[in-house]
């Protein structure tokens, strides 16, 4: 690759030509350049995700498919070529837009990168990723003719950690300078004596509790129960369709669109941001426990199931419920919340039918009796589930 004297078109059978090939996937022809590859493929995945957009799945069937089908496509080829933090700026900004499956990002973007568990998507971090792969390049290569490179190149920049009887003069570029730029990122948040054993997975976990901020939405409440509530409504058994989870999210990040969140966002709200049945301000809290509609249907469920839930703002935001027998009252309560606010929206929307919140509650648990009873073992509890759908009327 690079200037010939004298270029033969065919020699031995085989075409020769200056720009190298594409081998085992990987252009090899953006080498030197890679910004037009990286900017050519950012453009694809914009329209791959545009016709993914009608898809009828939760918020964290979004994250998986990136991590599946988009991000493990990217990562491929960036193993080898370099990719500039801003080309990795845009990609994350088409992945958030399609998990959102809005033209803008309800929160940082930061916060989907984190685990589920931890209050994020689990989506994969590629500018992480890439800081984990360069550095370990660097650690642990064990090909000569690699390692004399590194050492040649490389010893004059990493004068602490290379050793090298001859030094190599110009300048890094590329792939190596990502290899030095790891390295000196690394260095100043970590030990060397951690660096030269910690494993890539916990490598990429540390960073991201390193680099990534704690969002707010957790802040509030981290002494609390019920921490790990994204991964248990990520596992619920919920009608696919009905948006159940990806609702819960919103909920549980506070970007719930109601009209005191679309205010403070600087969208325009009509009338006021009060609610049409109590007129005060509609807020999250307003909405989901002391709203009349809420509170009338919470005092029947609870007085159904002979159990008090955790009506408070902690505990509609990480369902912090005992699943006392097996009953899975955190599932319930998800329920219960979500048919309050597809009453909500429908009031809003003004719908042609309107249902009451108990409507949407009953089919909601019709849909996970179902799902109960196609499975091989039913459970003994399904009784206490049958019991809901002959909630007196209120």
């Amino acid at each position: 690759h690079g200037e010939w004297d004298v270029t033969p078109r065919v020699f031995l059978n085989i075409k020769w030509q200056e720009t190298p090939v594409k081998y085992l996937g990987v252009p090899l022809e953006f080498y030197h350049d890679s910004e037009p590859y990286w900017k050519k493929e950012t453009q694809a995945l914009r329209n791959d995700v545009e016709k993914w957009k009608g898809w009828g799945i939760s918020i964290f069937a979004r994250a998986t498919t990136c991590n599946l089908f988009l991000v493990s496509k990217l990562w491929y080829v960036m193993q080898v070529l370099h990719c500039s933090r801003i080309s990795v700026q845009k990609i994350h900004r088409v992945f958030a837009i399609f998990i959102w499956s809005s033209v803008w990002e309800r929160s940082s973007r930061t916060n989907l990168f984190r685990k589920v568990r931890d209050g994020g998507l689990g989506l994969v971090h590629l500018y992480i990723r890439q800081l984990v792969n360069r550095f370990l390049f660097l650690r642990d290569v064990d090909d000569p003719f690699l390692r004399t490179v590194i050492q040649l190149r490389l010893s004059r920049v990493l004068p602490g950690f290379l050793v090298s009887s001859s030094n190599m003069q110009g300048p890094i570029q590329g792939y190596l300078k990502e290899v030095v730029s790891s390295f000196r990122f690394l260095s100043v948040r970590f030990s060397l004596e951690y660096l030269a054993e910690v494993p890539r997975k916990k490598l990429y976990r540390d960073l991201v509790d390193v680099l990534l901020p704690v969002p707010l939405y957790r802040q509030l409440y981290c002494a609390g129960p019920g921490q790990d509530v994204l991964k248990r409504v990520k596992r619920m058994l919920v009608a696919p369709g009905v948006k159940t989870k990806t609702f819960y999210f919103k909920l549980h990040t506070g970007t719930l669109p109601v009209k005191t969140w679309l205010q403070d966002k600087g969208i325009f709200v009509p009338w006021s941001t009060n609610c049409h049945l109590c007129n005060k301000p509609e807020t999250i809290e307003h909405v989901f426990i002391d709203c009349w509609s809420g509170v009338f249907f919470w005092d029947i469920l609870q007085r159904t199931l002979k159990k008090e839930l955790p009506l408070s703002p902690h505990g509609i935001r990480f369902l912090s419920v005992k699943n006392e027998a097996g009953v899975p009252y955190d599932l319930i309560m998800l329920l219960g919340l979500h048919s309050i606010w597809k009453t909500r929206c429908a009031f809003e929307n003004a719908d042609v039918e309107v249902l009451a919140v108990r409507q949407y509650f009953c089919k909601s648990v019709c849909h996970f009796l179902e799902m109960l009873k196609s499975q091989e073992d039913v459970p003994d509890w399904i009784g206490c589930i049958e019991r809901l759908l002959r909630m007196p009327k209120y």
